[in-house]
């Protein structure tokens, strides 16, 4: 007898610590119902220019950057690939570059290009590869290598790219877009037929100005093609001609736009030279004024939905002053510029390799001067939100070559969820990273923004909600029968559920707690009495 009453003593101390528990979780439930609804009424403040946006996945975002390279050129500093562009390239952290589709006589597996190119896609790079039509420089791509070439970079193409520039490298020849068009189909049509490419891309010709209606080449591109380069200007420019001319989306369009109408766009070549005294050099930017531009230039493309931005280049290919040799993120001798820095760092700060996930949403009101602030929001896996914010001004004037101050912008955000400490990464105009920390005051913050990227990331306090806190059927089943036959009903619960939301048992609990307790207070009593 005693044995048994010690049963069902330690019985009745389970039970009643489950629904304990229960109603505590519930309580918790409650108080950040509570918060939350408080929230929501000074949501509705219209003073307060609150916003909820719904936030891209940060690698996404990373995984959106490519860059130009010429793995193929002996005769510059491309020769250097073990000991200079490998390493560079590799620490840079870019996932995608671009390059050519060469078919030459004689190309085979083992020739150093297509080696060069397997190295790399053993370091987890991928490959664009662009095709050609017969030049003064290039020989007619051989469609019928493009599953060889797959092959021989073991499987690490993501696209094949139409005819580069046609209308400059076929100009004189009054029938050049014929022959860009009939090369496209024959491109298309070639990986479209080859179940080995069926995951491969097809990108349409980069043409420069759409100066005359073309035909259209949407039928034989999976995606739209953008040279735009800036002219020295800043990446938010509105343009510097007519409807906008050079502006993002001027390009987007009246350029890609044009031709592939509202197919999905890469921007394969975009950046600036950072030549200013030399000839013919008369957008030439200094290399401070790029390390500004350059994540700016990565997050407003993404921003507009260009899928993939190629810049051009890695590095200079030679010792030469003109504007075509001073694209690169590297000088000629593999030392770093500071846009190299800054995209380094931008890469590092939001890389996030992973399974795919489907971010969420982060309301947030930012109050102060915002006529040109720009901003792109961001969330890990880990839940954190990394909110990108810089102004949207020229740094530099090109046409009178002189610099431009940029005042800063005091603002103020204020964010809904509860937020701990924020760690803010500024990017410097020599391409370094100044990481700082602030501690929000009632989820509200002060801070200074300027034509230098800053990126603020929150981490929301990991507050226990009530709409999505649970309890298995079974142990809530398993007590309540315990406690009352007849309490399984009362609690009303669906019996093909497995988890029971703790809304649904906020009620029962606090009922089953008082009967629990009241039925304890009888089993002692009843066993007093028996003891006596």
């Amino acid at each position: 007898m005693m044995k048994s009453n010690q049963a069902v003593s330690s019985l009745w101390q389970i039970q009643i610590a489950a629904s304990f528990r229960g109603l505590m979780m519930a309580t918790i439930g409650l108080s950040i119902l509570g918060v939350q609804s408080a929230q929501a009424a000074t949501i509705g403040s219209s003073s307060v220019p609150w916003v909820s946006e719904n936030a891209k996945s940060a690698d996404s975002f990373v995984n959106s950057i490519g860059i130009n390279t010429h793995l193929h050129y002996s005769n510059t500093v491309y020769a250097r690939f073990n000991d200079l562009i490998k390493p560079k390239l590799l620490n840079l952290g870019v996932r995608h570059i671009r390059d050519g589709a060469y078919t030459y006589a004689g190309v085979k597996s083992s020739s150093f290009y297509y080696e060069r190119l397997r190295d790399l896609a053993s370091k987890g790079i991928r490959f664009n590869l662009v095709t050609s039509v017969p030049t003064r420089s290039l020989p007619q791509t051989d469609y019928r290598l493009l599953s060889q070439l797959y092959t021989w970079t073991n499987g690490s193409i993501t696209s094949f790219e139409g005819v580069n520039e046609p209308d400059l490298n076929l100009r004189g020849k009054s029938n050049w877009f014929d022959i860009t068009r009939n090369s496209q189909i024959k491109l298309y049509n070639t990986v479209r037929s080859d179940p080995k490419l069926k995951n491969v891309s097809v990108i349409a010709p980069s043409i420069t100005t759409v100066k005359t209606k073309l035909p259209s080449l949407a039928a034989w591109s999976d995606y739209g093609n953008l040279h735009n380069y800036f002219g020295g200007r800043h990446p938010e420019t509105t343009g510097w001609g007519g409807n906008g001319y050079g502006s993002i989306a001027w390009n987007k369009q009246y350029v890609a736009g044009a031709i592939t109408g509202s197919k999905p766009i890469i921007s394969t070549e975009t950046g600036w030279y950072n030549a200013l005294q030399g000839p013919n050099t008369p957008y030439g930017t200094p290399e401070d004024v790029v390390a500004k531009y350059m994540p700016r230039m990565f997050l407003s493309q993404f921003n507009s939905g260009i899928r993939r931005t190629y810049l051009y280049e890695l590095i200079e290919q030679k010792t030469d002053p003109t504007y075509s040799q001073t694209f690169g993120l590297l000088r000629s001798d593999g030392s770093e510029k500071p846009a190299y820095k800054a995209l380094k760092n931008l890469i590092t700060v939001l890389k996030d390799p992973g399974a795919q996930f489907t971010p969420g949403k982060l309301t947030y009101a930012v109050q102060g001067d915002t006529t040109n602030l720009q901003r792109a929001l961001f969330q890990k896996q880990n839940g954190d939100f990394y909110l990108a914010l810089w102004l949207g001004e020229q740094s530099w004037d090109p046409t009178t070559k002189t610099r431009l101050s940029v005042a800063s912008e005091p603002i103020t955000l204020t964010f809904t969820d509860q937020v701990g400490a924020i760690t803010g990464y500024q990017f410097n105009s020599n391409g370094s990273l100044s990481t700082f920390a602030i501690n929000p005051v009632n989820n509200q913050l002060s801070l200074k923004v300027s034509d230098r990227l800053v990126i603020l990331k929150a981490s929301p306090a990991k507050l226990l909600s009530l709409n999505t806190l649970s309890m298995p059927v079974s142990s809530v089943r398993a007590a309540a029968i315990a406690l009352d036959p007849l309490a399984e009903n009362d609690l009303g619960f669906d019996r093909n559920l497995q988890a029971i939301p703790i809304p649904t048992l906020l009620p029962s609990a606090i009922g089953l707690l008082i009967q629990a307790l009241r039925q304890r207070k009888i089993q002692r009593l009843q066993k007093q009495e028996n003891e006596f």
